[in-house]
């Protein structure tokens, strides 16, 4: 991977880290307790944390599935690009190869 894309990555895993404790830390601060031993208190917690955080990781997921499409849309042009070339040194292969006989 180029430095780039491995920039774009990282960065994206960085984004979605800091949400994420950005929203924990916005709900332990606002209800300030101990642990619950409530299950209805955890069932609240993982709506909260899950409703915030899930649209974040979605548009870090649909930014990565662009990025994939672009890489591939890009291995396609060139792919094209170099099928003459290919086409070239088979016929230059097969030209060496009688010539040698």
């Amino acid at each position: 991977m180029t430095k780039s894309i491995k920039t774009i990555i990282y960065s994206l895993i960085c984004f979605a880290v800091l949400v994420t404790s950005i929203r924990f830390a916005t709900y332990f601060s606002v209800f300030n307790g101990g642990l619950s031993t409530d299950s209805s208190d955890w069932a609240n917690l993982g709506s909260y944390i899950g409703g915030l955080t899930t649209p974040v990781l979605s548009f870090c997921a649909l930014i990565a599935l662009l990025f994939s499409i672009y890489r591939l849309c890009c291995v396609i042009q060139f792919r094209d690009r170099a099928a003459p070339y290919r086409a070239f040194l088979s016929q230059y292969g097969k030209f060496q190869a009688y010539l040698t006989q």
